[in-house]
């Protein structure tokens, strides 16, 4: 059974956790309010493989869709 995704606030920025889809751990999906190191404004980052190796993922779209839903995007 897939849990509720809820997002969540930090300092820097809203997160949300998501399931791996062969369920073998979590991401975490972060849309960015204030530059960071390497990471601007407004970019949406994640741990997944995806992410790291082709700077792109299921879980930014799924990410941008609860932005929307609770009103920050």
């Amino acid at each position: 059974m897939k849990r509720v995704q809820k997002l969540e606030r930090e300092e820097d920025g809203f997160y949300a956790m998501f399931e791996s889809q062969s369920g073998n751990g979590e991401y975490k999906t972060k849309f960015w309010t204030s530059d960071k190191l390497a990471f601007k404004k407004g970019m949406i980052t994640c741990n997944c493989k995806g992410w790291i190796f082709n700077r792109k993922c299921r879980h930014q779209g799924m990410l941008k869709e609860l932005l929307l839903a609770n009103g920050v995007a």
